[in-house]
């Protein structure tokens, strides 16, 4: 059975219960992963150094830090600043392949497109960075974000990021064969039935259940470090799909995050 804290596992017990699928409860827990919920909560007025938060401008220690985005030997555009988390706000222990502390910040195209490698920034003294100055949109690479259906994140008011413990179940493509297709609809509606603490707009996860094309899927040299969905005024991957972005757990335990993989998924 997966190894969930008390709290987390009687609100899931509880959703089960609700949606009638008590015949599958010890199946469905052991198949569940507790992870981190991202979510955008206040709009901030004032910039401190170091918060975790989603829109505007990243900290850093200078702007030639910030990722560049373009086709081959052609990277001579910004990428997309997304968010940044600050790890000392996090429940670290779920995550134990990452430092404890220090500042992430992740970067892409306004879609993450499939040319694009992205990036994610490790800075590991946030204190001693400085909030950029946010470019003029034709200092971007990807040209397309100022779409009224896809503005970028970063052209967005910036608002805090808190996050919560919550758990996770395997989505419609990695749905447990062990649920009868009578009960397939509840068990896909379980996961939004499990009350959660946190109010505001739900970002997406960390350390959740890898999406169908990533590379732990065969290899578990990688994990999922965030799962990015398009439920927010923030992105819009496609038609309506995820960005996964994934490690390589040795590399990420060391503070190495020049590896990253970005992946696109409906």
């Amino acid at each position: 059975m997966a190894n969930l804290q008390k709290d987390t596992e009687d609100k899931l017990r509880l959703a089960i219960k609700s949606a009638g699928l008590e015949k599958y409860t010890d199946r469905i827990l052991d198949a569940s992963r507790e992870c981190i919920r991202i979510v955008a909560t206040d709009e901030l007025d004032h910039l401190s150094v170091g918060e975790s938060r989603i829109g505007g401008s990243p900290d850093l220690e200078e702007k030639s830090q910030w990722p560049l985005y373009g086709y081959g030997e052609n990277r001579d555009g910004l990428s997309v600043f997304y968010f940044q988390v600050n790890l000392h706000d996090m429940p670290m222990a779920l995550v134990p392949e990452i430092p404890k502390q220090g500042l992430l910040s992740v970067f892409s195209t306004s879609q993450n497109q499939l040319e694009d490698d992205g990036a994610i920034l490790y800075l590991s003294s946030p204190n001693e960075l400085c909030t950029q100055r946010l470019p003029n949109i034709f200092e971007f690479g990807d040209k397309d974000l100022d779409n009224k259906f896809n503005i970028a994140a970063c052209f967005h008011k910036p608002r805090k990021l808190e996050f919560e413990v919550f758990v996770r179940l395997p989505g419609y493509f990695y749905a447990p064969d062990f649920i009868e297709e009578d009960d397939l609809e509840a068990y896909l509606d379980l996961e939004s039935n499990i009350p959660n603490r946190l109010q505001g707009e739900e970002i997406g996860f960390m350390y959740s259940h890898f999406l169908q094309g990533m590379p732990e899927e065969d290899d578990p040299k990688w994990f999922t470090l965030f799962n990015i969905s398009s439920d927010s005024q923030y992105f819009s991957f496609g038609d309506c799909g995820n960005c996964g972005i994934s490690l390589m757990r040795d590399r990420a335990r060391s503070g190495d995050f020049t590896e990253a993989n970005f992946c696109y998924c409906e």
